[in-house]
């Protein structure tokens, strides 16, 4: 039988190799001109829980119009998820945009294959997801810019649960230890 526990000193261990770049509540009020300033024009965006409901068929409207404003500052938005090649490639065709699936996030080797056949370039990357051990993990192995946001809903697949309370515990931990760094203050330094 697997053992899930972990001490509070193995977390600390843990997430200090996975610390995200930049936080935000959600990628809804990330402005984007906040990526172009970074030098972060490909965003490639998670898919449940980050863009829209893990549930969700098809794109919400604020979806839509998000990746609409993306597209218009000049970013280069794309789909990446663990998810199925079905509801990801629907939902993906709906929107017109580039999109993988079953990356096995945090391994970054399908990520990595999915970055060179694109000709994307790593220093322009930013991941934006709503886990540490899948998206911000795999965002630190790739080299890459990340952030992390908080999960659109509540509710889970299963097998998602089992990293839901690994990441609550690692939040905490970064949050104490003031390693989570809110994109607002960023952009706000930028302006002044």
């Amino acid at each position: 039988m697997v053992n899930f526990s972990f001490t509070y000193a193995k977390m600390k261990e843990v997430k200090t190799k996975y610390i995200p770049s930049f936080t935000a509540k959600s990628i809804f009020e990330i402005d984007p001109a906040f990526f172009i300033r970074e030098g972060l024009d490909i965003v490639l965006i998670d898919l449940d829980n980050t863009l829209d409901n893990c549930r969700d068929k098809s794109p919400a409207p604020r979806v839509i119009e998000l990746l609409d404003k993306f597209k218009e500052a000049g970013l280069y938005p794309y789909i990446t998820s663990n998810n199925s090649g079905r509801r990801v490639k629907k939902y993906a065709k709906y929107l017109g945009v580039t999109y993988t699936y079953r990356l096995m996030k945090p391994f970054p080797r399908r990520f990595e294959k999915f970055i060179t056949s694109h000709h994307l370039d790593k220093n322009h990357i930013v991941i934006v997801g709503d886990q540490i051990y899948t998206d911000i993990e795999v965002a630190a192995k790739l080299g890459v810019k990340s952030v992390l946001v908080e999960p659109i809903r509540k509710g889970d697949q299963i097998f998602t649960l089992i990293n839901r309370k690994r990441d609550s515990k690692a939040r905490k931990i970064l949050m104490e230890e003031n390693k989570l760094i809110d994109w607002r203050d960023v952009w706000q330094e930028q302006k002044d």
